[in-house]
């Protein structure tokens, strides 16, 4: 196993994936009945068919265009949004002025 995937632990990327998957599909359907909304009108809202909303409900796979249609009618694309934040990108010199200031004294002599 690579340095990534022990780093987040994940033993199986199969097994992983369908966790995500469930947790995410969890936590949309807990979203959609704090919102007191039906499937019907969740999927009317979203795009998308009742079906396809039951299968994400569910943890099945569905498209990337469904779920975030989902998440934009549950008004809750933030999470999708920062899911992969841009990288803090640095130049050379500030790798360099990050270094400690080197100390200058006198050798002392045996």
């Amino acid at each position: 196993m690579n340095d990534i995937g022990s780093y987040i632990g994940l033993l199986d990327f199969g097994q992983s994936s369908r966790k995500i998957r469930r947790r995410i599909a969890h936590r949309a359907r807990q979203l959609r009945l704090e919102l007191n909304g039906s499937q019907a009108s969740v999927a009317a809202s979203a795009g998308i068919s009742v079906a396809t909303l039951k299968r994400f409900e569910a943890g099945e796979n569905v498209s990337i265009e469904a779920l975030i249609r989902t998440a934009l009618a549950l008004d809750a694309t933030g999470p999708l949004v920062s899911l992969f934040p841009p990288l803090e990108r640095r130049s050379i010199r500030d790798f360099v002025d990050d270094r400690p200031p080197r100390l200058r004294g006198r050798r002392r002599g045996p």
